[in-house]
């Protein structure tokens, strides 16, 4: 377990900044912005642990319900004051899996995803087409749960280092692994629909002395080839010891490529000069990329025309919507970035902002030889949700109907409010917090009551 601390304790020399109290609430404040202030209402649950402080945070969404993973990671490490990332790997305590549903705005009982002995919380979660929850906890084995009748199935086979989950092909499920259990370079695991292995890629690193630990995945269902994004940290040889540096001679990460695949694993392209933080592909075959370059933070619009050569020149032509021009990856973090079934595009980062793109068609104009072209027109809305407490990061948001809401790892806390706040424009100030709900309490019958 030490070498996945190792591990981590390199990729967040980095992310100690984002962690620090305040440093999310300063996020973006000078940005430009013409978003009004308005009411957000606070949704806290009861907390999992009274040894530990869980938090809200990845997330998946089925119809009116959000799934979220609970672990008490950053509390940990905050508590060491960024010394020790694996401390919520020290206690025992549970492992649920959050509900919450967006109609009624109130929690549902959570899902247990735990095992005698379990010490690490849920990291990220699926909710997969076969209707079960897919989850992982790092530092332990991952597996699902069936909401149906609350079943639990722990993988014997994926074994520990799981991170990130995303729908595979041929309902499969991709599962990015930071690092293995030696210490190794981070891989794209390809898993069946029981946790099975189907097929491993080690990420390679291009840089001597480092390695590639695997963060988020992407599927393009048009290609089948799968997007990869990674940080680029110091290698540790045989001997345990610390083999490269970073920047300046600073432990840490030194770069975060992203890796182009195709279904049996072949890097087709890598980004190394541009960061890609976070990906996705709409029903449509359309690919989002959110690019964080210099000061500023974009949405790439891949259309599928644009990747059947090398998906670097497609990148280069893709259009890029700016949603923040003054952007500091050192105290923000374009988190996740979604598209509902409604075909908006949704981006969630630390500090709050919310930007949601949405394509509408807007008439047909001339192409070269005369030939009607349909053109297209990208709008912006922005917002951004207030700072409850210090350290506090938002996750994943969600749009249904009027309202928005977005998981909250400040505590378990869901963060809800009225979708007008989305204003024309990029980012958007700080809100006032708003009223807050009281934790609910749980009886002796097992019913939530609202204190």
């Amino acid at each position: 377990m030490w070498r996945f601390g190792y591990w981590l304790s390199f990729a967040l020399a980095s992310a100690w900044v984002f962690a620090r109290p305040g440093a999310a609430e300063v996020a973006g404040s000078n940005a430009s912005s013409n978003a009004e202030s308005t009411s957000f209402v606070r949704h806290e649950a009861p907390a999992p642990s009274s040894a530990e402080t869980y938090c809200a945070w990845f997330a998946d969404r089925d119809g009116d319900v959000i799934y979220f993973g609970q672990a008490a990671f950053w509390w940990g490490f905050r508590s060491s004051d960024g010394a020790d990332p694996a401390r919520d790997f020290a206690l025992e305590g549970p492992r649920p899996i959050g509900r919450f549903d967006l109609g009624r705005e109130a929690f549902l009982p959570s899902l247990d995803a735990g095992a005698p002995g379990a010490r690490s919380g849920v990291w990220d979660v699926l909710r997969h087409a076969n209707g079960r929850i897919y989850f992982t906890t790092f530092f332990e084995r991952g597996g699902y749960v069936d909401p149906a009748n609350e079943r639990v199935v722990h993988f014997g086979d994926a074994g520990t280092g799981l991170n990130e989950l995303a729908p595979g092909p041929g309902g499969a499920v991709l599962a990015t692994r930071y690092a293995d259990a030696e210490g190794g370079a981070g891989s794209l695991v390809l898993l069946d629909s029981e946790g099975g292995i189907l097929a491993e890629h080690v990420l390679v690193s291009s840089t001597p002395g480092f390695q590639l630990a695997a963060k988020s995945a992407a599927l393009d269902p048009i290609r089948g080839d799968i997007w990869v994004n990674s940080d680029l940290l110091p290698a540790r040889d045989h001997a345990g010891e610390k083999s490269a540096r970073g920047p300046g001679g600073s432990w840490g990460a030194a770069g975060h490529p992203t890796l182009v695949m195709d279904a049996a694993g072949r890097e087709r392209a890598r980004f190394d000069a541009v960061e890609i933080q976070a990906m996705a592909f709409g029903a449509d075959g359309v690919g989002y990329l959110a690019l964080a370059e210099g000061a500023r933070l974009s949405v790439a619009v891949l259309t599928p025309g644009l990747r059947e050569g090398d998906p670097r020149r497609g990148l280069e032509l893709a259009r890029r919507v700016v949603v923040d021009d003054n952007y500091s990856r050192h105290l923000d973090f374009a988190q996740t970035l979604a598209v509902d079934d409604q075909g908006r595009v949704i981006l969630t980062r630390w500090g709050g902002h919310v930007h949601v793109l949405e394509r509408e068609r807007a008439g047909v104009q001339s192409g070269p030889g005369g030939e009607g072209a349909e053109a297209e027109a990208i709008t912006l809305r922005s917002l951004r949700l207030p700072a409850y407490e210090p350290g506090g990061l938002y996750y994943a948001a969600y749009l249904a109907g009027d309202r928005i809401c977005a998981t909250y790892c400040g505590r378990v806390s869901v963060v809800c409010g009225s979708a007008s706040a989305l204003a024309p424009g990029p980012a958007a100030p700080q809100p006032s917090a708003g009223k807050r709900l009281e934790t609910p309490r749980r009886s002796d019958s097992g019913r939530e009551r609202l204190r």
